[in-house]
């Protein structure tokens, strides 16, 4: 009997001892977003197959201050450092619509949040048996997605306001300030290629904003492909440049480089503005042909 009793404590304690809980999950928001937890690990303390003395948890990290989810997005939640003495109770996150956390919801692998487009406040928690620990907040800002701007003609973008909300617009190239741009509509300025988005003021006088949408602006260069140097050495490298075209007619283009005779040395689908070739000394013609049925030729010179 005696060696059963002892058998047992040493169990016990190699169990106390290595005692190790791990949860992963993915939160989806209400509004189809995302928000992933890290892996979050703890282990109770142990000194000679004993918990320390209990204490309040003490967090050491934050998960940030300011964080910006588009519609659909998925973002990554950190969560920070923290000292436990004391078996844990629960950790997790929280969020609440009011910065002092008055009306608050806790939610944890698995769970769904039902987020609004105001301002959200997130913290993380960690409570054992003597009381209840919180990080620094973080705001957490849900942004309308960029897919509500609409490009049309080449050279107007359109804010979609399909629920009639908006009264006032102001929009931003590469998040400078466009003079003029105060409308539902915004110009395309040639060659004013960036990320455009567009800040709202809705009914009842709040603020909304869109996510950036990249938007190639309307070329005013001819289009063509010329080669430089030209003539090349031969067997040597030398660029194929490509200008006046945007980066939807290079997407989905293939160029091909033909011997006079006819034969083809070179096909790719891969087309920049800038081609590094290397051929053997003769005279070849490039052809490049967008998806749209756009064709560039220019004869190339090999030398010596």
């Amino acid at each position: 009997m005696k060696n059963i009793y002892l058998t047992l404590i040493l169990f016990v304690a190699l169990v106390l001892t290595s005692t190790s809980v791990m949860a992963q999950g993915i939160l989806p928001f209400g509004d189809g977003s995302e928000v992933h937890t890290e892996s979050l690990f703890f282990n109770k303390k142990m000194f000679d197959g004993k918990i320390l003395e209990h204490s309040m948890p003490v967090i050491t990290g934050s998960i940030g201050t300011y964080v910006k989810l588009c519609e659909g997005e998925t973002i990554d939640l950190p969560h920070p450092d923290y000292q436990l003495n004391g078996p844990l109770r629960h950790e997790g996150y929280e969020y609440s619509n009011t910065r002092d956390f008055h009306y608050k919801t806790r939610f944890a692998e698995g769970d769904t949040m039902n987020l609004s487009y105001n301002d959200t406040f997130i913290r993380y928690y960690v409570t054992n048996d003597i009381g209840t620990a919180y990080s620094e907040s973080a705001v957490l800002k849900v942004s309308y997605s960029y897919e509500r701007i609409v490009k049309k003609w080449d050279d107007v973008l359109i804010y979609n306001d399909y629920a009639h909300e908006v009264v006032a617009y102001q929009w931003y190239l590469d998040d400078k300030f466009l003079v003029g741009c105060v409308n539902q509509f915004c110009p395309i300025e040639s060659n004013y290629s960036g990320y455009y988005r567009v800040e709202l003021t809705l009914l009842g006088g709040g603020k909304q904003e869109t996510c950036p949408l990249y938007v190639v602006g309307k070329s005013s260069a001819p289009a063509q492909i010329s080669s430089y140097p030209n003539p090349a050495v031969s067997n040597q490298s030398f660029n194929l440049d490509v200008t006046g075209l945007s980066q939807e007619d290079l997407d989905g283009a293939s160029l091909r480089v033909y011997e006079v005779s006819g034969r083809m040395v070179m096909n790719t689908t891969n087309v920049e503005r800038a081609n590094s070739l290397s051929l053997p000394e003769g005279v070849y013609i490039a052809r490049l042909q967008t998806e749209s049925g756009k064709v560039l030729t220019s004869k190339i010179m090999i030398g010596k």
